[in-house]
């Protein structure tokens, strides 16, 4: 998945669901720096392009991805998720008829409204 494979990816997500207060500013910054948010926000664009064409295994990469956007705005990252396209992403969910994706897009759009100004 070009800059994210899906191992990286896990590890991204457990890191964020994981993260002790102390080290929110840290992971931030690295996945800044990495520009790994703008790869993981790619992903989860291309399994929505893929529409019934998805597989089980993108679907669940799409969960990830979402999961992952809802702890990273939950962090403190919230302009982080927006400006890699990942509140663009996550509202574009808002209707959808999967109540996991749904689960974590609600969670990530109440995590963005958080923002502080």
């Amino acid at each position: 998945e070009g800059a994210v494979g899906d191992r990286h990816l896990i590890a991204i997500a457990d890191l964020l669901a994981n993260a002790l207060d102390t080290a929110h500013a840290g992971i931030l910054a690295e996945l800044r720096r990495t520009r790994a948010v703008e790869a993981m926000v790619a992903v989860g664009v291309r399994t929505l392009d893929l529409a019934d064409d998805a597989t089980m295994e993108d679907v669940h990469r799409l969960y990830i991805v979402l999961s992952a956007l809802a702890n990273m705005a939950d962090l403190g990252g919230q302009r982080l998720v927006r400006e890699a396209g990942g509140f663009d992403l996550l509202l574009s969910l808002l209707r959808s008829e999967d109540g996991t994706a749904l689960y974590y897009v609600v969670v990530g759009v109440q995590n963005m409204a958080s923002e502080d100004a």
